[in-house]
């Protein structure tokens, strides 16, 4: 296969952004190469005391100057090249397991469900507190590098976007509020980024939602606590008052309605545009070594 043209999905940005762990390269060139300048300028006596004999200190010196300059060689050939983390690496391998196989390795829980579920309804807790229509966007973007779906947009369209707001779902209450006090999730952060670099949009505000959890997963949960509590039958005291307060841990009726949005605006960064396209440069070459040495290790 030929990855030199692949498109990394905005939402799986975070993973090809992360820092390699140590010093870059072009920061091992530098370090080399005042490394090299501090041997030049510490340059010992040639001769012995007697003015005749070879210094061996010198012909040493000349040795380890000459290895350096090696050094700095191979280091100012690859200055420029960037790396990727770990957790890069891992996330490429995924992406080169489901396009070389076609097999999916999706994981869902509780929280991604509510998301898929209540999209809709975060949508309208957003329009309302905005006092402003929005519609979800349904224009799939792509530019030479990445490839995305905004939530909604403000602007004539969405290739004129003014502003991308992405609307994130909490799970309960308490994962809302946290919001308040966490940083900003970075794979939230580099995928905004992302809609802005495909829309051109000025900012992107990153809105978390409060909606009441679908009836479907509250009885799934009260199934669950049934379980835990050792099949209890159904008029069992506890149990009642356990599931009163499993439902208002899980539906905000009660709140007002500035009370279920907390937003965070993310403003657009030319400089982060560089970055992104030699991450992604590098992670196509990664994937096609990896094809490259898969193949080598079936052939075998």
């Amino acid at each position: 296969m030929d990855f030199s043209k692949h498109l990394f999905r905005c939402s799986s940005l975070g993973h090809l952004m992360t820092d390699a762990q140590g010093k870059t390269n072009m920061e091992r060139y530098n370090d080399a190469v005042a490394k090299l300048q501090e041997l030049i300028n510490n340059e010992p006596a040639k001769y012995n005391q007697d003015g005749k004999t070879p210094s061996k200190i010198h012909e040493k010196w000349i040795e380890r100057c000459a290895k350096q300059g090696i050094l700095v060689g191979e280091l100012q050939d690859i200055r420029f090249e960037v790396e990727l983390s770990e957790t890069a690496k891992v996330h490429l391998s995924d992406i080169h397991t489901q396009l070389t196989t076609g097999r999916r390795t999706d994981i869902t829980n509780k929280y991604i469900e509510k998301g898929l579920l209540v999209e809709e309804d975060g949508i309208t807790v957003y329009s309302r507190n905005k006092k402003k229509f929005f519609k979800k966007n349904e224009t799939h973007l792509k530019n030479l590098f990445i490839m995305g779906t905004p939530d909604i947009f403000e602007g004539a369209s969405i290739h004129e976007a003014t502003s991308v707001p992405d609307i994130k779902c909490s799970w309960d209450l308490y994962t809302f509020r946290r919001t308040l006090v966490k940083k900003i999730n970075p794979m939230y952060w580099w995928q905004l980024h992302g809609y802005m670099w495909l829309t051109g949009a000025k900012n992107a505000p990153l809105a978390y939602c409060l909606i009441n959890t679908p009836e479907p997963l509250i009885q799934a949960a009260e199934k669950s606590m049934w379980y835990k509590l050792g099949c209890p039958s159904d008029d069992d005291a506890n149990f009642i008052d356990a599931c009163k307060e499993l439902r208002k841990s899980m539906v905000y009726d009660d709140l007002a309605l500035n009370e279920r949005l907390l937003e965070y605006v993310i403003e657009r960064d030319e400089t982060l545009y560089n970055q992104i396209e030699g991450k992604v440069i590098a992670g196509r070459k990664y994937l096609q070594w990896l094809d490259d040495e898969l193949t080598k290790k079936q052939a075998a």
